[in-house]
């Protein structure tokens, strides 16, 4: 099973994602473009555990913010823990 931990990125372009498969921590690097589709919720965890959302949140997850403003509408979030795997 492969399940996605976080997209990487390169100032403010998404240069790839970081996942595991088969116990280990891979890394991709995009060479063009970086496509997120993992649903209304696994999309906005991915998200937040890649540092882009309201800096509370953030802050409550202790996941460190991306190197640049990004915001998300508050109503397309909930309360996901990170240790939440349901949607991965």
């Amino acid at each position: 099973m492969v399940g996605v931990l976080q997209i990487l990125f390169d100032g403010q372009r998404a240069a790839g994602v970081a996942f595991q498969h088969e116990g280990q921590q891979r890394v991709v690097e995009a060479t063009s473009e970086v496509i997120v589709a993992a649903g209304t919720v696994g999309t906005t965890k991915l998200l937040l555990l890649s540092g882009i959302g309201p800096r509370e949140h953030l802050q409550s997850l202790k996941v460190g913010q991306a190197g640049f403003i990004a915001t998300i509408s508050p109503a397309s979030t909930r309360d996901i823990s990170s240790s939440d795997d349901d949607f991965f």
